[in-house]
């Protein structure tokens, strides 16, 4: 899914597709990529598009937010993250 904290909440809310599902390994390390190209927004995990959505014109701009929420205790690392301008 894809959230927004400017107000509209869930842009795309997250499903429960077989292959979205069987994207994730867990225990393992999974790969995020995030493309954001004018009003275009694709998010892949471990390949598998998850998310794919276009946006009007007047939100262009924004930041990238690396979260977690949730209603229990959990563990989350990051490594390799990289930002490319397109």
């Amino acid at each position: 899914g894809l959230y927004e904290t400017g107000g509209r909440g869930w842009v795309h809310q997250p499903t429960e597709d077989v292959a979205k599902k069987r994207a994730y390994k867990k225990g393992e390390w999974t790969e995020l990529e995030l493309t954001a190209k004018g009003g275009d927004i694709t998010v892949k995990i471990n390949g598998v598009v998850s998310t794919k959505l276009t946006n009007d014109k007047s939100r262009r701009d924004g930041h990238i937010g690396l979260q977690l929420h949730g209603g229990q205790v959990m563990h989350v690392e990051y490594k390799n993250i990289r930002i490319k301008s397109l």
